[in-house]
């Protein structure tokens, strides 16, 4: 009885430990999923923003909005025209001159766009502006954008303020939720600014932290737990705008909850089964009749085994390799997501704006196809030139770098092929013997499908990198010994604001694939340099067996080619 009381006890102990041991594991998967919910809305929150900056550039180069002689009847008319296009996110449009007089506008509400901050900043830089989410005294809210207005004969006169409600501007960002969940727009002064009602409008965000950098606070009245992400963080629209999404407290810890219950009862019953097991034998050991039965029965199938096996023989043991690289999964799965995330960004920032720019020149011209056919024709014309570059650079650049299927011909000439899409932005000078690397899959000199991809995503981030930086030229060196393989991108020039982290998902890369990497930034010069052994083999022959260390892989590879020479 006593022993059922302990194991009762023991096991009683095992939950409560577990039970406090998986509280922190409930936290942190709820923190993930509210966070993981932000990142995706942050996303949306900034191309929300610049859809609306996009429209703006199309707005401002309305033949009959930026005309200076145009009359003021015909402009109002051109400005109500926009606003009821199907793209349209503003709620108002004005043409205010840079002597501060309203010429047109389409809502009485936008008088006072000549002090707001989006007019002032455009009459000053004579560019683009936008202002930060401005609360007004009736409970609403509004975001403003500018653009000056420059006539056909390029005198600038005048500036364009679009007024967008917040929620209708974010409507895509605020109607992306799941599980119940919510988003809401915060200010740069802390204050709720859309995504709730209008009776807690202007309110300042508030709440504790709880855990992952998330925030755990009442939300429209329902415990939350919410992640934030910046919206259009150092861009040109950046306001500080901050998108928070919130999940209901209760659903997001009971999906976690339900798992942990299951874990708790588990541990439990196998802690409790495993003391009634001792107990079991304790009561066998002190019957001598039975112990001698138990082991009668476990002499009987040890020797039925040992005549089944007597004749077979051993298999044979593989030799031991090197050690698998010891990679942290949520290390590398951050790394590639952070490279995705970047990805993304391009998609965003280059690819969509241009669409959106090239969309907004095939509208002008179908509105320009009765009265103006030569204009129409021009219009055309650009928006096809538009659409052209854009396949031929950022689509393809992109393609590339999702899988970069130029490496089948071999890594020296996907390099040189990488070397002419760069070439606009940075000199590049490629250093690698045709022999380096063979298209024969068969054959000992080839590089292998894997470790191609991975080197020149290596060279392809770093050029990026490099030309990011303001480096002026680069050498890519790629070299092999009879048991190593170098690749080296090194960058010239005094190079400021190298960000490390763009080479994190390379670096794991690297490793996991058995090679060694190394970033070396100075004044003057930037490196990124690998090492491979070829054929698994770590050690140089000419060394007797002994390992090398990692040396500066240009200085390297200029010895190797000095050698391969003489």
């Amino acid at each position: 009885m006593a022993m059922v009381l302990v194991a009762a006890a023991v096991a009683a102990i095992v939950s409560v430990a577990a039970n406090r041991a998986y509280g922190g594991q409930e936290q942190d998967r709820a923190a993930g999923e509210a966070g993981s919910f932000a990142d995706h809305s942050g996303l949306l929150a900034t191309g929300d923003a610049f859809a609306g900056y996009i429209q703006l550039l199309r707005d401002a180069e309305d033949t009959q909005v930026r005309s200076l002689g145009t009359p003021s009847d015909v402009r109002t008319a051109a400005l109500r025209r926009l606003l009821e296009l199907n793209t349209n996110r503003f709620s108002g449009l004005a043409v205010v001159g840079l002597d501060g007089r309203v010429v047109s506008a389409t809502d009485v509400s936008l008088l006072d766009a000549t002090i707001g901050q989006a007019f002032a900043a455009v009459r000053a830089n004579q560019g683009n502006a936008n202002s930060d989410i401005v609360l007004d005294p009736d409970g609403r809210a509004h975001v403003d954008y500018a653009s000056i207005l420059v006539d056909v004969s390029g005198e600038k006169w005048g500036v364009l303020v679009a007024r967008a409600d917040p929620n209708s501007l974010w409507r895509p960002t605020l109607s992306a939720t799941v599980d119940g969940g919510q988003n809401i727009l915060i200010n740069r002064d802390g204050q709720l600014a859309a995504g709730v009602s209008r009776d807690v409008m202007g309110q300042p965000w508030k709440g504790r932290d709880f855990a992952g950098g998330t925030i755990r606070g009442h939300v429209g009245g329902v415990d939350s737990i919410c992640g934030l992400e910046a919206i259009a963080p150092g861009t040109q629209i950046d306001h500080e705008w901050t998108v928070a999404s919130c999940l209901p407290a209760q659903r997001v810890l009971a999906s976690a909850g339900a798992s942990s219950t299951v874990w708790l009862t588990a541990a439990a019953a196998a802690t409790l089964l495993s003391l009634v097991g001792l107990v079991v034998l304790r009561l066998l050991a002190r019957r001598p009749d039975a112990r001698e039965q138990v082991e009668d029965v476990q002499v009987e199938e040890s020797e039925a085994v040992l005549e089944e096996y007597a004749d077979t023989e051993p298999e044979p043991v593989a030799p031991e390799g090197p050690p698998p690289p010891n990679i942290d999964a949520r290390t590398l799965i951050a790394a590639y997501e952070a490279r995705n995330a970047r990805l993304a960004a391009r998609l965003r920032e280059s690819v969509q704006a241009r669409l959106l720019v090239a969309s907004s020149r095939v509208d002008e011209a179908i509105q320009l196809q009765s009265g103006s056919p030569d204009l129409m024709r021009v219009m055309l014309e650009r928006a096809e030139h538009e659409l052209d570059d854009l396949n031929e650079h950022e689509l393809r650049a992109l393609g590339q770098e999702l899988y970069p299927d130029l490496v089948r011909l071999g890594l020296p000439a996907a390099l040189r092929a990488l070397r002419k899409d760069v070439a606009d932005v940075l000199d590049v000078e490629v250093d690698a013997a045709a022999d380096v690397d063979s298209v024969d899959e068969d054959s000992e000199r080839a590089i292998g499908m894997p470790r191609r991809i991975v080197m020149y995503r290596l060279v392809l981030e770093a050029l990026q990198q490099f030309a990011d930086i303001g480096l002026e030229a680069c050498t890519v060196s790629l070299h092999r010994s009879t048991s190593a393989l170098w690749l080296a991108v090194k960058g010239r020039g005094a190079g400021a604001g190298l960000d490390a982290s763009v080479f994190d998902a390379a670096a794991l890369a690297v490793e996991a694939y058995g090679g060694d990497f190394r970033l070396e930034h100075s004044e003057d010069t930037t490196e990124v340099a690998v090492q491979f052994a070829v054929g698994d083999v770590r050690a140089d022959v000419a060394t007797g067996g002994e390992a090398q260390p990692f040396e500066s892989v240009s200085a390297k590879a200029t010895e190797v080619s000095s050698t391969e020479a003489a």
